[in-house]
């Protein structure tokens, strides 16, 4: 999950307490706060909890947490939105999904910030809370026991290594050389080297747990990005398989540090080292390139011949062919178009992007 930057310049008081007086207008009453650990990221969380509670609404504030659980702390806590604050200029903020905001909720949250005249209300608060134990508890819960796994962990982030640590230490784990998983600073994106030596991506992982989850005939929900083999593995165990623009809400689709914690439930249910649950997956090839489209993704999409096409109100577009997958999310402002193409191999995935190219220059 990607976070949305709302503001990219530094917040005076002023300005950070409009900016959350809005937020109350676009999300509702009751807005979490956390932040990295900088103290201006501190003194920017407090300015903008004084403008939510001058709105009479409550502003809950965490403190240091990483950006990733926020997702967790929205349904731990019944939040109606939350904001991460990562220095001067980093302002992510999220609805009571935990996804970043819609065009029309930025749309709305932008002219309340610099409206005039906002009048103060009475009956707001200011709650410090400190989530470390619930989160971690909630990481404890997802492995039963991590007896005899060996695995070892590294993110630039201090709190984020040290808490996967407790949870391995916890379950009767230990550390070792590997496999070993990579989390990055913000806690959504984890990579991670097998047995082997071989490096494991992110997707990967997601789809590693996804088919597992599919074996234990638990019905789910994966991106269109997902390879059709899981629904070939949902027809043969009989479950239901949805896709989504947005991905599915299992805490592991929405927080590296849970799907760390799955793959090593898996680990340890299965008896498999990583690479064994890596060989589970089928190959497949996932090739990611950024365009740029002058004339509007929906009129391109429409010159391409393809057997199913699914679009979003984000203007996100899923086509599925004979040969492929191809998946295009818009960049926000900007005429430029993430493709993903999903194939059997590399050679297919360069073939349909060729295709692609060459629509694009005529």
């Amino acid at each position: 999950m990607k976070s949305f930057c709302v503001l990219n310049k530094p917040l005076n008081k002023k300005t950070g307490e409009a900016l959350g007086t809005a937020a109350v207008g676009t999300l509702g009453n009751k807005i979490g706060f956390l932040h990295d650990d900088s103290e201006c990221s501190a003194a920017t969380v407090s300015n903008l909890a004084k403008g939510v509670k001058s709105a009479g609404a409550s502003a809950v504030v965490f403190g240091c947490m990483n950006e990733s659980s926020v997702s967790f702390l929205i349904d731990r806590f019944s939040l109606s939105g939350a904001f991460f604050v990562g220095g001067e200029k980093l302002i992510s903020v999220y609805n009571s999904l935990g996804k970043p905001l819609s065009v029309h909720e930025e749309e709305v949250m932008s002219s309340l910030i610099f409206s005039s005249g906002t009048e103060k209300k009475r009956g707001g608060s200011v709650i410090a809370i400190n989530p470390t134990d619930s989160y971690l508890r909630a990481l404890v819960g997802v492995p039963q026991s991590l007896e005899d796994i060996s695995v070892a962990f590294e993110s630039r982030n201090k709190n984020i290594k040290n808490t996967l640590n407790s949870v391995l230490n916890l379950l009767g784990g230990y550390k070792g050389a590997k496999p070993r998983f990579c989390v990055s600073e913000s806690g959504f994106c984890v990579s991670a080297c097998d047995e082997s030596g071989r490096v494991i991506t992110n997707d990967d992982l997601l789809n590693i747990c996804a088919a597992c989850a599919i074996k234990k005939k638990r019905e789910i929900c994966v991106p269109f990005s997902a390879p059709r083999f899981l629904d070939e593995l949902a027809e043969k165990y009989g479950v239901k398989l949805e896709r989504s623009f947005d991905g599915g809400n299992e805490p592991w689709q929405n927080d590296g540090l849970f799907l760390v914690a799955e793959i090593l439930n898996n680990m340890a249910e299965q008896g498999m080292g990583l690479s064994a649950l890596y060989s589970l997956l089928p190959a497949v090839s996932h090739k990611r390139k950024s365009i740029f489209v002058a004339d509007g993704l929906t009129q391109f999409a429409d010159s391409i011949v393809c057997d199913e096409l699914i679009s979003d109100d984000s203007g996100g577009i899923y086509m599925r062919m004979k040969q492929g997958e191809i998946l295009f999310t818009p960049y926000r402002n900007s005429q430029k178009v993430c493709m993903e193409i999903l194939a059997a191999n590399s050679e297919i995935a360069e073939e349909i992007a060729a295709d692609v190219y060459k629509l694009l220059s005529t």
